[in-house]
């Protein structure tokens, strides 16, 4: 094998190499009785702390692509591996007839959800706490990265040219 066969050999296994790092993240959210959600995370490759953040309420959907938060969602399912996951959910209802209804119902559920859900009638509404951790190999991570951001840029260019259609067809012009 010639000097540049090895030399492109060692670049596509180190290119494999780091396509294939592993990413880890963790995610925990809150929800208090009466307050509004809360969500902090930290991702992380061979150990160096590569973003971190938290966010308060539900500003993630006001935004104009928060869809495309569901469309990442399943990716990472898909193509991820969940390490440890712990969800405690507190629903009350003060009212101890109502309470026993949901109390039925709950028990109707597989036993790792029910275990997750505690009932009262001490107090009306509900919290939410929970903890996720998982990891993804960073190949995958760039092509949702660019799969996304395809999405994003095919949307912008169907509105575009739907726009030129419109003008064109009305004979207005571009404004």
């Amino acid at each position: 094998m010639n000097r540049a066969g090895l030399i492109l050999l060692t670049l596509l296994f180190l290119g494999l190499g780091i396509v294939a790092l592993p990413i880890h993240g963790e995610v925990r959210w809150r929800k208090t009785w009466s307050g509004s959600l809360g969500v902090c995370w930290r991702v992380t490759g061979l150990g160096i702390p590569l973003n971190q953040g938290r966010m308060r309420g539900y500003s993630f959907l006001r935004e104009p692509g928060w869809p495309h938060w569901w469309r990442l969602l399943r990716w990472l399912i898909r193509f991820g591996r969940v390490h440890h996951w712990q969800v405690s959910a507190d629903i009350g209802f003060r009212d101890p007839a109502l309470t026993g209804q949901w109390l039925g119902v709950i028990s109707a559920l597989p036993p790792v959800i029910g275990r997750c859900i505690h009932l009262t009638f001490t107090r009306t509404g509900w919290q939410l706490r929970g903890k996720l951790q998982g990891s993804i190999a960073l190949g995958w991570l760039l092509a949702l990265g660019l799969k996304l951001g395809w999405a994003r840029l095919h949307a912008c260019l169907r509105l575009i040219f739907r726009l030129i259609r419109t003008w064109q067809r009305d004979g207005t012009g571009v404004p």
